[in-house]
C-alpha cells in the first residue's frame, strides 16, 4: 500500500510538471535575468528605485528631469541583459503563455522590493 501511494504522488508531481508551459529561449532568458537581478543586491536597489519612480503618481514627483535621469541611470546599473528582458516583456502578446510566465517572474521580482 505504501508503495501506490508513493506512485501517486510520482505520477501527480510527473503531471504537474508537464502541465507547466516552458517559455521560449527569449523569454526564458529574460526570466533568467530577472532572477540574477533579485540575487544582486545592487542591481536589486536600482530595480526597486526605477519601479518605484515608473508606478509613482506623477504628482509626486519632482517636475524636473531628474526622475527620468534617475530611471535612465537604473538601467544602465541593470545593464543590457536586462534592458533586453524589459524590452521582451513589452513585446509580448497579452494573454499568452509567455507573457503570463514572464508577468510572474516580474511579479517575483517586484515583490523582492518590499523586503
Amino acid at each position: 500500500m505504501r508503495h501506490l501511494g508513493l506512485l501517486v504522488l510520482l505520477a501527480s508531481a510527473s503531471f504537474a510538471a508537464r502541465s507547466v508551459p516552458a517559455a521560449d529561449a527569449p523569454v526564458a532568458a529574460a526570466i533568467a535575468t530577472l532572477k540574477g537581478v533579485a540575487r544582486d543586491p545592487a542591481k536589486l536597489a536600482a530595480f526597486c528605485e526605477m519601479s518605484h519612480l515608473m508606478s509613482a503618481d506623477p504628482d509626486d514627483l519632482p517636475k524636473d528631469d531628474d526622475v527620468y535621469k534617475r530611471i535612465d541611470a537604473d538601467m544602465r546599473t541593470l545593464g543590457p541583459a536586462f534592458q533586453d528582458a524589459w524590452n521582451i516583456g513589452a513585446e509580448l502578446e497579452p494573454e499568452t503563455p509567455d507573457q503570463k510566465i514572464y508577468e510572474a517572474a516580474m511579479g517575483e521580482l517586484e515583490a523582492r522590493c518590499g523586503e
